[in-house]
């Protein structure tokens, strides 16, 4: 990770990608995937997105499960995303996400996770090495955070993605779209139909969407059909971030100059700031 990354967090100092992580620091609900989406692509794309934001703006993951996207925003860019909002179809999500978003803003929130954390130590020598790193990275963690002075404000929702609404004209969303045999979407055939009635309802907002690269035709036909800016980042793992902002509002370029603002911008390769080199670029 670039030291400029880190730096762009008051406490990317402690980042720890391999411990900063599902069912170690966090709370996990059954089914719910250990290693969903990578820490470090998390706190890579966070700075890039706070970056973007020309003033802090609300945080919502309309797909949260866990809700580790979040709590890593919270704990490490809560400068940038002061208010957080995680929603989701599945109620055990949500209330999960909820859970997670707790520990750096309840003193007693944080010291139930610790307790649990020192009883995952102690059934063996082999348990207490393990765990034991987990607590002590909770410990400095919790050491740094101003438990009477929260740094986020964070709500939860059970809420269908495609019909979900917000009111808040200052409204960045980052998501790991769901796919796979274990994804369940609701109200939609996939991840595409759904998001077009969610971009259709926020024409004020700028999200970044986390997908499979196959998606990638997908998303620059949704980007003509909402007239959005879009710009699409590919990193390893086959996955690609696609990057949508009001046509009004210039996306950063990644590489040359951006076109007229009155032509969808579709920028094609890898970002070097996520998992590779930058490879070229297209106009459609």
């Amino acid at each position: 990770m670039f030291p400029t990354q880190r730096a762009a967090s008051p406490l990317g100092h402690l980042f720890n990608y391999h411990l900063f992580a599902h069912g170690r620091l966090f709370y996990r609900y059954y089914g719910s995937e250990a290693c969903r989406f990578s820490p470090q692509a998390a706190f890579r794309l966070l700075s890039h997105l706070a970056a973007d934001n020309a003033r802090p703006t609300t945080l919502w993951d309309p797909f949260c499960g866990t809700g580790f996207i979040l709590s890593v925003a919270g704990c490490f860019f809560p400068q940038a995303f002061p208010v957080l909002l995680g929603s989701d179809v599945q109620p055990e999500a949500v209330r999960c996400a909820a859970r997670n978003l707790a520990l750096f803003t309840d003193a007693a929130a944080f010291s139930a996770r610790r307790r649990e954390l020192e009883m995952c130590m102690r059934p063996s020598p082999k348990h207490r090495l393990r765990w034991g790193e987990v607590a002590a990275y909770f410990d400095r963690l919790g050491a740094a955070v101003d438990f009477s002075t929260p740094s986020y404000r964070f709500a939860t929702f059970i809420a269908d993605a495609a019909t979900a609404r917000r009111p808040e004209q200052d409204l960045t969303i980052f998501a790991d779209l769901p796919y796979g045999r274990s994804s369940t979407l609701v109200g939609a055939v996939d991840y595409l139909a759904c998001l077009a009635p969610l971009l259709k309802a926020h024409p004020q907002l700028r999200g970044l969407f986390i997908a499979p690269a196959s998606a990638s035709a997908g998303f620059q036909e949704l980007g003509l059909q909402s007239g959005r800016s879009l710009r699409l980042r590919g990193f390893k793992g086959g996955r690609l971030g696609a990057s949508f902002a009001p046509v009004a509002s210039q996306l950063v370029p990644l590489a040359g100059t951006l076109p007229p603002a009155d032509r969808t911008q579709v920028r094609l390769g890898y970002h070097p700031l996520v998992d590779g080199i930058w490879d070229g670029h297209g106009l459609i």
